[in-house]
Order: C-alpha cells, then structure tokens, then sequence
C-alpha cells in the first residue's frame, strides 16, 4: 500500500505542475500591478504624462488591437488609470492572465500589445503625425527603434527548430518561448523595419532612422521572465557590448536583407552613432528654446527692417 500511495503522490505532484504551467497563468499579476503602481502611481491618468505616449494592447473582448495615446485620453477626457493600461500591455499570453477594467460604459480585457506591434514603430510615426500633421516629407522625422534581441539561428542538433519542424518543436512551451512565437514575433519585427524604411526613403533610413538590435542572443538569454539578479546582470553586460563592441547591421529598405558594408566604407559603430542622435537632438532643442524665447524679438526685429527699408524704397523715408 506504501507503494500505491508514493505513486498517488508523484501523480498529484505531476499533475500540480502540469496544471501550473499549461491550466494556470505562470506568474501572479498582483504582483506586476503592485510594481506598476508603484512605480506610476495608483492615480496617474494616462492624460496627464508629461509627454506623448502610445501603448499597444490587445483586446480580448473585441479581438481587435487596442491602441491608448495621450493624445486620445486628452481628446476625450478619458478617464484611464495609467497603471490598467501600462499592466494591460505586460500581460503577456501564459504568463500573466489578461487585465480587465471597466472606464465608463467601456470594458476591456487586455494582453500584451506584443501580439499585435511588438515592434511599434509604425505607430509611433503614426501618432507624430496625428499629433503635427500628416506630412508627405518625413525628413524632420528621428527615430531611435530600441530591440529587445533576437535568438541566434543555429545549427540542427542545438535547441532550435530542425528542417523537419515537427510540432512538438514549434509548439513546447517548456523550454522558454515556443519557436512558433519566436518566429512571428521575429517576423514582425523585422517587417517593420523593412516598412519604416520605406517610409522615410534611402536618405533619411541613414540620418534619420537608427535601429539597435541583438541577432545573436543565447536561448536561456531570452527567457523573459528570468529576473533573477545574475540574468539581470547578465542582460546589462550584452547591452554595454552591444553599445560599446558591436556595430550597426545595415539591412535594404526594399528586401529586408542584411547589406554588405562597401571595403571602402567604415562599419558604422553603434555607440557612434547613439552620440550623433544625442547631438542632433541636443542641437534641435537648444534651436527651439532659442526659437521660443526670442520670437517676439525677432518679429520686432523684422518688422522695423521692413519698415526702414520698405518705405526707404518707395520714397516716404
């Protein structure tokens, strides 16, 4: 009877964990609420940030992408609680079980925006034009696209997808992230990419458009809900060699594939080029401050030079 009753035991053990990773969400979201709110605060709308935001989500209940922006929330008076929204868009499928809320006569049940724009370029450029217009020229655009990594594509034989690709390789789930997920998510990344080049023509991808991202992360580096202090610090050493060791790979606005740098053109250094972003927005904003702070001089300015030589030319002066 011993025996029988180890054995009910491991089958309720086995079955406890079955149940936790494929009929329970893997994390308790209360605690990704309280990390939420204490971080924005537990009466922050989302109309009172200080600057423009966009955050993706996907509604459940409509199966339709759920787009929040300060503009809109602005508009229409919206009465959304930064931290529904921000915990909505963080809910990732299997991790965290959706976010519900209810602002006004509107209900919500969110997931992670991920599933529609884990690369939310397009919507960003989208709402700048929302907000300064639609313009047919993107050349004031600038653009710093930050990717969060990508899997190293090896051989057959190491934890990937084989050229057989059988379901059991795109589907589990107990390994990290299932492949299938990993390659749509890619995907879509990269086609974003490609679209907002297209976008801002040849000229301005170059100046004007600057995407970092990792092609060469380890599997285990790409767990994303390893938050352990080693992973953590792990993560923060790839991203100072990135920034510091590595360089930008250049890939066609048209094709998506990756461009060989001509030998008689340097590699342009990521770093490098981060400090040249910095400067031009540095430069841009001692212009507007300036622009601002001393228009009506300048208007004053103008008119008495238009004045004196105006008249000066038609003979009153």
């Amino acid at each position: 009877m011993d025996g029988v009753e180890e054995v009910r035991a491991a089958g309720k053990e086995a079955f406890k964990a079955f149940e936790e990773k494929a009929l329970m969400p893997w994390h308790d979201a209360r605690n990704l609420e309280e990390e939420a709110t204490e971080v924005l605060g537990k009466e922050t709308r989302l109309k009172d940030t200080l600057t423009n935001v966009v955050i993706p989500t996907y509604d459940l209940r409509t199966l339709h992408p759920a787009v929040f922006t300060t503009r809109l929330a602005t508009e229409g008076n919206l009465d959304l609680k930064l931290t529904d929204v921000v915990v909505g868009s963080a809910s990732a499928p299997v991790y965290f079980r959706p976010k519900t809320f209810k602002v006004g006569s509107n209900e919500y049940t969110l997931v992670d925006g991920g599933v529609v724009a884990n690369n939310p370029t397009l919507l960003a450029i989208k709402e700048a034009a929302q907000l300064f217009g639609n313009p047919r020229d993107y050349s004031n655009y600038l653009i710093l696209s930050l990717g969060t990594g990508k899997e190293e594509a090896v051989l057959v034989g190491h934890d990937t997808i084989s050229f057989g690709g059988s379901a059991f390789e795109w589907l589990q789930f107990f390994t990290g992230t299932p492949k299938l997920l990993e390659v749509i998510f890619g995907g879509s990344d990269d086609i974003v990419d490609v679209t907002t080049s297209f976008i801002l023509g040849k000229h301005n991808t170059h100046h004007n458009y600057l995407r970092i991202q990792r092609y060469d992360m380890k599997h285990d580096e790409m767990d994303i809900d390893n938050a352990s202090e080693k992973n953590l610090h792990r993560l923060k050493e790839i991203a100072d060699e990135l920034i510091h060791n590595k360089f930008l790979k250049v890939h066609d606005s048209e094709t998506g594939l990756l461009k060989d740098t001509p030998e008689d053109v340097a590699p342009l250094k990521i770093e490098c080029e981060l400090k040249r972003f910095a400067e031009r927005l540095y430069y841009e904003r001692r212009r507007r401050e300036f622009y601002r702070k001393y228009y009506h001089v300048m208007v004053i300015i103008c008119f008495l030079v238009l004045v004196f030589f105006g008249f000066r030319g038609v003979g009153f002066i």
